[in-house]
């Protein structure tokens, strides 16, 4: 939406996985390693789930987070009101995504927990995680792209290939 500098791009996506991996890593610290053991809340889907329902619950379910935390903090929530809104949305997509996916809705989580899993001599579902995150990267670029045509912010459709150092506004 032209509002985080692209220049800022990696070292974000850096800080997610690694704070999503430290966050596994707390996890066996409080509950020992049967936490491994017991999955480590890697999200999976089963064998039965075709790839294509896997990825479509997975896009969906990001697309109406991602577009939720844009429209509450495009213009200023009342107090209180943004992480409501989230939140509410947050659980009415995991009732109807969780039973096909787990709902991850985030490539850092569901990274984070996958490289815990190996790490400690466990078996993650590596040949889901390219569902998982081309889904959820997509939807957040398409939803990126619906909130600067909705809304009329943003560099547009038109800029969207451009690097830009500086966020909107900033010049």
């Amino acid at each position: 939406t032209g509002k985080f500098p692209w220049k800022d791009v990696p070292g974000y996506l850096l800080a997610q996985v690694t704070g999503a991996t430290f966050g596994a890593l707390v996890i066996i610290g409080v509950l020992g390693t049967e936490a491994v053991n017991l999955g480590l809340g890697v999200v999976a889907y089963s064998d039965a789930t075709p790839l294509w329902q896997a990825f479509t619950a997975e896009f969906f379910g990001t697309f109406v987070l991602v577009a939720t935390v844009f429209g509450v903090i495009h213009r200023r929530a009342a107090d209180g009101f943004a992480g409501l809104a989230i939140g509410f949305a947050v659980f009415a997509i995991i009732m109807a995504v969780a039973p096909t996916t787990g709902a991850s809705l985030n490539p850092a989580r569901t990274t984070g927990p996958m490289v815990m899993r190996a790490l400690f001599g466990q078996s993650p579902t590596w040949d889901q995680w390219p569902v998982y995150v081309i889904a959820e990267v997509s939807a957040g670029i398409l939803a990126a792209i619906v909130m600067v045509q909705v809304t009329g912010h943003g560099h547009g459709l038109h800029h969207w290939w451009q690097l830009d150092d500086e966020p909107e506004g900033s010049q």
